[in-house]
């Protein structure tokens, strides 16, 4: 059974293909416009599942797949963090999160087994995993700028590959931008039938 990324992130991809299974990702063109109506983790789930079924729109033709989304969101001190538009933005954020144990990783997860069009079963929900990061200097946050790709991460960093930010609470696949953890599930009942 195939198995799509929604997604082109390098970050969910090296997450999935920790599974050892194949995959493809393909980029959805969903909109990503959030639905100021409703809380943070509605938006985060909202967002992921459009992004699912843009997927499931491009594969219409094919048989039984299934379909994995995301979006993330980092929040610190109150402020919403998506991805940088420069590295001196991305300092900025990085300097004001310095020391701090209140960093926190919101994803919202969309996972859809479908045939063709139809809809088989649907996961949909939102998980929020606490991070920490050093007291770093900012020469350290300056080589980490120079040596990495921080406009490609929500507030210029991931936990994936960021030494200096460390996991305190909730899933370590949520703070980098995916819960595998239920896409795990996911195949598994699949494969034995429960849905």
């Amino acid at each position: 059974m195939d198995i799509i990324l929604a997604s082109e992130s390098p970050y969910r991809r090296k997450l999935i293909e920790e599974f050892q299974i194949p995959f493809e990702m393909m980029e959805c063109g969903a909109d990503t416009t959030p639905d100021l109506k409703k809380n943070l983790l509605e938006q985060l789930r909202d967002i992921a599942l459009r992004k699912a079924m843009g997927a499931v729109n491009q594969t219409k033709d094919r048989g039984k797949r299934i379909v994995v989304a995301a979006d993330q969101v980092i929040v610190f001190q109150g402020s919403v963090f998506g991805k940088p538009k420069t590295i001196e933005e991305a300092k900025q954020t990085i300097l004001s999160m310095r020391g701090s144990d209140q960093i926190f990783s919101y994803v919202g997860n969309a996972i859809l087994l479908v045939d063709k069009m139809e809809i088989v079963h649907r996961f949909n929900n939102s998980n929020i995993a606490r991070m920490s990061m050093d007291n770093i200097s900012e020469q350290e946050i300056d080589h980490y700028l120079a040596e990495t790709n921080p406009l490609s991460k929500c507030a210029g960093i991931n936990l994936c590959d960021t030494e200096f930010l460390h996991l305190e609470e909730g899933f370590y696949s949520t703070a980098c931008g995916i819960t595998v953890d239920y896409l795990r599930n996911f195949i598994n009942n699949v494969a034995t039938g429960k849905f």
